[in-house]
């Protein structure tokens, strides 16, 4: 980012540069590689992947009308099955790699483990009872890639997008980390836990703008809720934005204000934490099935960070307040139009 920002003289796509730093993070997590130029096999995957991202949110004609989808008439079905063969290549010979690296060390081996050399020792584990496929580590494997990819990119646009647009919540939550961190360092994960006005506004981006607005759960038996009656086996669409923006929880609930978090008459919401324990806001879900929040929380929280310690930013030359929020309807919601910023460097970690 220092690098390209040119003091403030020249734009950036946020989108892009925010997707290739949580992609460098999956990826070196998942399969111990970088994301850059020169590395074909994750641009290829990456690819892939917005492929993906496209056909599930995709408008299918089929899933309306149910007698209309054998016959495929706007070719998803085909183009599913095609990504699919493209992704399951992909991960398959990524799993390959490890295998036959795996095999040529030694015990006094110093290579780094990932997400791949877990799941291949459960692969291989002798005895367990529910022992793992390799078609289920490629899913498994996937699912981490898109999630901890677009999720938290989505996050940190719409988090940036809203600090612009309100810059006395940008001024305190600055004023917060040089007040922790001073004005010599960058600021470090291990602050985190001291910066409660940035996990505030974290939140708060969660309540407005989580990244999947709706999750799916099934019905495990029949149950009735809110008087409806629910048979076993349906699948039931859970709106989290809607959730994040229900009156009857939430004062203001279309205002940006993470003060919400950390000074409320209600003693309780200040306690509110979005891991899914508390159903008033429940950005990645909740149960076993919900997504990987600690970890993504800990990347957006240190990535927002350094944005706001490091850089002013200028949108629109300087008419911040006009930023377009509006939405972009796909499974992971961005803005429509991507944020685009002119950074100006305030202050440079890496100087000689």
């Amino acid at each position: 980012m220092m690098e390209i920002s040119g003091n403030g003289n020249y734009e950036v796509v946020m989108r892009k540069e925010l997707i290739t730093h949580t992609n460098n993070i999956i990826t070196r997590m998942i399969m111990g590689k970088k994301s850059n130029a020169e590395n074909d096999e994750v641009a290829r995957l990456r690819k892939v992947v917005r492929e993906v991202g496209e056909l599930l949110g995709a408008f299918n004609l089929g899933d309306v009308i149910g007698f209309m989808r054998p016959l495929d008439l706007q070719g998803f079905g085909k183009k599913n099955m095609e990504t699919h063969h493209k992704v399951d290549a992909m991960m398959e010979k990524v799993l390959r790699e490890h295998e036959e690296a795996r095999a040529k060390e030694d015990a006094d081996s110093d290579r780094k483990k990932d997400l791949f050399d877990i799941l291949l020792n459960l692969i291989e584990a002798d005895g367990a009872d529910n022992k793992l496929t390799r078609e289920s580590a490629k899913a498994f494997a996937l699912d981490m890639f898109i999630a901890g990819t677009n999720g938290p990119a989505s996050v940190l646009e719409w988090s940036l997008a809203e600090l612009v647009r309100n810059p006395h919540v940008f001024k305190k939550a600055r004023e917060e980390i040089e007040s922790v961190v001073g004005k010599e360092r960058l600021v470090k994960e291990s602050d985190i836990p001291n910066l409660p006005y940035l996990q505030a506004v974290l939140k708060e981006t969660l309540r407005l703008h989580p990244p999947t607005p709706i999750f799916a759960r099934e019905a495990m038996r029949t149950c009735q809720v809110e008087g409806y009656d629910i048979p076993e086996n349906s699948t039931i669409l859970i709106s989290t934005w809607a959730i994040g923006r229900d009156p009857n929880y939430w004062d203001d609930a279309l205002e940006y204000k993470p003060e919400r978090f950390l000074f409320s008459d209600d003693p309780g919401k200040s306690k509110i934490d979005v891991r899914g324990q508390y159903y008033q806001l429940l950005p990645f879900g909740s149960g076993r099935r919900s997504c990987p929040a600690s970890l993504a929380l800990l990347v957006m929280q240190a990535t927002l960070a350094s944005l706001i310690q490091c850089f002013d930013w200028i949108v629109n030359d300087g008419k911040n307040h006009h930023v377009d929020m509006s939405e972009e309807g796909r499974v992971t919601v961005f803005l429509a139009k991507p944020l685009k910023c002119k950074p100006v460097p305030r202050f440079t970690p890496f100087a000689a």
